[in-house]
């Protein structure tokens, strides 16, 4: 972000070994902010975890996550998500 690149996609796990996830998603977001990024430029943000409770899924939206995902991934879910959020485009027949 601070170089200029921006990402189109991240995934960001709650549980990771040096940081928090919701610490990593408040980061992310402040730096976009502070960087100038426009609200329809953004990175889209999908967390993904293991923890059901609903804390989790709650807190990580309105920290500025697009997405959350349970964990085991369902391929076809994720896949009908990102469509949603038009970071891929459906499949042509």
């Amino acid at each position: 972000i601070e170089s200029g690149d921006n990402y189109d996609l991240l995934f960001l796990d709650l549980m990771m070994p040096n940081l928090d996830g919701l610490d990593a998603l408040n980061v992310m977001r402040e730096r976009e902010k502070e960087s100038g990024v426009p609200d329809k430029e953004r990175c889209t943000i999908v967390v993904i975890s293991g923890k059901k409770d609903l804390n989790s899924q709650v807190s990580s939206l309105e920290n500025g996550a697009d997405l959350f995902i349970l964990k085991p991934i369902k391929f076809q879910l994720l896949k009908k998500e990102l469509i949603s959020l038009e970071v891929i485009a459906p499949e042509k027949e």
